[in-house]
Order: structure tokens, then C-alpha cells, then sequence
């Protein structure tokens, strides 16, 4: 979700009703990648907006993507329940991306309103389960060898809903699937992969 693709949504997706003092769908996308429109941080001279929600039952998953032994490429990715897959550089600790389930955008004009949320706000709440593929075993992610990364992880108390995305570019993630099985309830079981 960016600025330049909201014409793909709908306010309504946002939660956004047209009330007065609402911020505007442009306004909520921006709060939403990371900057600080309501001065969260009490400090007029930055734009950023540092904060990530808790990762509550949500066991992160680091992903080895090359490097070396010393040097590893590491992708760590932690699920929060503000809504966010979060993948963050082992290394820097800077984030590469975040991905918001479509049915949790609309807890985003919540939070805009109550970032520190009187009531406990669940959104992706599930284990991260890694699925790799290393064609040639040697440590290094290559899709050109036929190699993957996939990610698998249930919305637990946020939802009903498993996803899966391919995150084999560790810069350029892509949804392979989603799974609701009707009258299940809540996705809280940890995805165990199987042949």
C-alpha cells in the first residue's frame, strides 16, 4: 500500500466513514508506512514514525538468505499485532518491508486515533513458519537454481485467515495463497509443513 496505488482502495477499507476529523485515505497510508503526521514522538524536527507492535504470540523467524559464516544475510521476520508482517535486515536493523493483510486495514484508523490502544487490538498474531528451499545446499537463496523462500503464518486471535507469501527476494515479496476454512474459527494453530 502506497500513496500512489489508494485509488485501489476503498475508504472503506480503512475503516474511513467520511466523519469530520477523520484523516484522509492519503493521510492514513502515510500514518501507516512510517510517518509521524500526529507528532507521536513529541518532536516537531522528525518526520519518521518509529513504533511496531507487539509480537505477543507471534514467534519471528529468521531466514538465512546467504553471505557467510561470518558475515550471514539474515532477514528476520516478526509478525505484530498492529497488522504488520514486518521483514527487518539482520544486520541493520533497518525494515526492507511490511505487509497488511487487506481485512486488518481497517484497524488501521484505530490506531491512528489510539496508537497505545485502551483495548488490546489483535492483528497478526500466529507463528512465522519458514518454508526453504536450497537446491544446492549451499547456503545461499538462488531462484535461478530453482531455490524459495516461502513464508506461512495463521492470523491466530487477529483473524481466521492463513496466508502464505514469497518472499525467495528478500526485497519483493508476492502472496502465494490464503486459507479460510469456513466455521473454523480463529487460525491459532502453528502451519506445519508436510509432503
Amino acid at each position: 500500500v502506497t500513496p500512489s496505488n489508494a485509488g485501489s482502495f476503498l475508504d472503506s477499507d480503512f475503516g474511513l466513514t467520511g466523519a469530520s476529523g477523520e484523516p484522509s485515505l492519503d493521510e492514513l497510508i502515510r500514518w501507516a508506512r512510517g510517518e509521524d503526521l500526529l507528532d507521536e514522538d513529541n518532536n516537531s524536527g522528525t518526520s519518521v514514525r518509529k513504533v511496531m507492535g507487539d509480537p505477543l504470540h507471534s514467534q519471528p523467524a529468521a531466514v538465512v538468505y546467504g553471505g557467510t559464516p561470518a558475515n550471514p544475510d539474515v532477514v528476520i521476520f516478526t509478525a505484530t499485532n498492529d497488522g504488520y508482517l514486518h521483514a527487518t535486515a539482520g544486520e541493520t536493523g533497518n525494515e526492507l518491508w511490511a505487509f497488511i493483510p487487506k481485512e486488518l486495514l481497517a484497524n488501521l484508523n484505530r490506531l491512528y486515533f489510539d496508537p497505545n490502544s485502551r483495548y488490546k487490538q489483535y492483528g497478526i498474531d500466529g507463528n512465522v513458519v519458514p518454508v526453504l528451499k536450497d537446491v544446492d545446499q549451499d547456503g545461499i537463496i538462488e531462484p535461478a537454481d530453482g531455490d524459495f523462500v516461502y513464508l506461512i503464518f495463521g492470523m491466530r486471535r487477529g483473524g481466521e485467515t492463513y496466508y502464505a507469501l514469497d518472499v525467495t527476494n528478500k526485497n519483493s515479496p508476492s502472496l502465494l495463497w490464503t486459507a479460510n476454512i469456513a466455521e473454523a474459527g480463529e487460525a491459532w494453530s502453528t502451519p506445519v509443513v508436510a509432503r
